[in-house]
């Protein structure tokens, strides 16, 4: 799930004419946001389960969102369709695609409130992607041009799967120039994939691991890895492992002392 503090600032928000304030509102709103690690639960808020899937078995869920303050809370939900380009970055787009409701809700301290989610179209050759933000309302809308009104949002995310999953990724290159590896991890299948880890070993000399994040279909992420000089130069081979929820995947380059100088 992400977790994001969400700043807002009055003086860079300019008000639109009425029928626009809304969706004016939210631009603003994103144009602004900060994006920090939080634990699973704020002191606010928490939200359950952490992802919905749907297919032809399971065409609608829920989600529940508890008060964990000593006061009321009111939040809204926006859906976002969610997709990533040709470097793996997320990008989000408005999307009525999905049913839920209700889309704003008070609730009161210590209790829970339960938002329905629903298909409004059957599922087609490719999954779908969409993330669910539960997004708190501040109480009271700052009036100083210097005072700022903060929020936490929580993004759930959501998968509509394919009429027939198939997953597949490769290692579409693995290259080292100056000391880098770079490995460039691509989703070939028509399912989202969640990547564990990126793994690179070379023997004795070299190993390190990075984290991953979801590949969603049609996508690729590059990981950079850098060698120290010392280690580098004496290495013959260098494995890489790509472990995800899905698929894993295997690659190896012969390392040539060229390949570690400046």
């Amino acid at each position: 799930m992400v977790f994001e503090r969400v700043t807002l600032s009055r003086p860079h928000c300019i008000t639109p004419p009425a029928l626009r304030v809304l969706r004016q509102a939210r631009a603003c709103l994103l144009a602004v946001l900060v994006l920090i690690s939080l634990p699973a639960e704020s002191g606010n808020f928490a939200v359950s389960p952490l992802r919905l899937d749907f297919d032809h078995s399971a065409k609608s869920g829920a989600i529940t969102v508890s008060n964990d303050a000593g006061s009321e809370l009111k939040v809204q939900l926006v859906l976002y369709e969610w997709t990533q380009d040709r470097t793996g970055k997320d990008s989000y787009r408005e999307s009525d695609d999905l049913l839920y409701f209700p889309r704003i809700a008070t609730i009161g301290p210590g209790e829970r409130r339960v938002v329905r989610v629903g298909l409004r179209q059957p599922a087609s050759a490719q999954e779908k992607s969409y993330r669910l933000f539960v997004e708190e309302l501040p109480k009271t809308l700052p009036s100083g041009g210097t005072q700022l009104a903060v929020a936490v949002r929580f993004g759930v995310p959501l998968f509509v799967k394919p009429l027939q999953e198939k997953p597949h990724g490769v290692i579409e290159y693995l290259t080292m120039e100056k000391g880098k590896l770079r490995v460039m991890v691509r989703n070939t299948g028509n399912v989202h994939f969640k990547i564990a880890s990126v793994t690179a070993v070379s023997g004795e000399r070299f190993s390190e691991e990075l984290s991953g994040w979801y590949l969603l279909q049609g996508a690729a992420r590059e990981y950079v890895f850098d060698l120290p000089a010392e280690s580098c130069a004496g290495m013959g081979r260098i494995d890489v492992l790509v472990t995800t929820d899905q698929v894993q995947l295997k690659g190896a380059l012969d390392v040539k002392p060229a390949m570690c100088s400046e």
